[in-house]
């Protein structure tokens, strides 16, 4: 078994971050980054939004560190940070504009469609929905984890990640997307 794991260099890290250590909290912000940013874009359908929720999760995230129990528990502590400056930034700040016509870097007008069809689809999901569904997918989490974050029951997770995938899927089916 290897003695230097990832999770040991990530939990290393956190433990310098927490005593001050600038550079060590700049490599948990490389680590953890886009991550960060495909969540709360799947969240808040804006790249503008996405990068305020993760600048200001960072920021949060730096001055208090200190407070975090356990080492181990940086990425969850991280994104509940996350979910709640993405919630405040959904009901204070965001208009209906949702970002859809932005440069992506898509080489193909089709595969631009086709993003925009399945970002608009996501849209539909309500608020609980785009969490669960993003923190499960965008970040990886397992519906313990995200009961955790959220304050939810596994099974309710569950429940809802069941319900959103599968509006999703049917979705995706009307516009062609996908197919039976």
């Amino acid at each position: 078994m290897k003695k230097n794991s990832a999770a040991d260099e990530l939990s290393y890290l956190v433990k310098l971050s927490k005593e001050g250590d600038k550079e060590a909290f700049s490599m948990l912000y490389e680590y953890i980054y886009m991550d960060l940013y495909r969540y709360a874009l799947s969240v808040l359908k804006n790249p503008y939004f996405a990068e305020d929720a993760v600048s200001e999760t960072v920021l949060s995230a730096y001055n208090s560190i200190s407070n975090l129990r356990k080492n181990d528990a940086f990425k969850s502590w991280i994104f509940v940070i996350l979910t709640n400056k993405c919630k405040k930034i959904a009901s204070t700040t965001m208009n209906s504009y949702s970002g859809l016509f932005q440069d992506d870097g898509y080489n193909s007008m089709k595969d631009a469609c086709d993003r925009m069809i399945v970002r608009d689809a996501f849209s539909e999901l309500d608020m609980d929905s785009r969490i669960v569904v993003g923190l499960s997918v965008f970040a990886g989490f397992t519906s313990a984890e995200i009961a955790a974050a959220t304050g939810k029951k596994p099974s309710s997770v569950r429940s809802i990640k069941r319900r959103a995938l599968s509006s999703l899927r049917e979705n995706l089916e009307r516009s062609g997307i996908i197919y039976e």
